[in-house]
């Protein structure tokens, strides 16, 4: 099984984004919706769908993930 690191501008539904916590890498969510949003889930909290370009996210991208097999 591998998972292949991709270019945000090359980002697809279905694609995993991972996002910095701190210094450290510690969430991630699902790509959709033309891959301008993420499906995740924060401990307490029901999923959500939020903007990948939104304040709270954005900056803490540390990159997306492609599964291929």
């Amino acid at each position: 099984l591998e998972w292949l690191e991709i270019p945000a501008c090359k980002r697809a539904d279905f694609d995993v984004v991972t996002f910095k916590i701190g210094k450290a890498v510690g969430h991630l969510g699902i790509v959709c919706n033309e891959g301008q949003h993420f499906l995740h889930v924060i401990e307490g909290a029901n999923s959500v769908i939020e903007r990948l370009d939104s304040l709270r996210w954005e900056s803490r991208i540390d990159g997306y993930w492609r599964f291929i097999g």
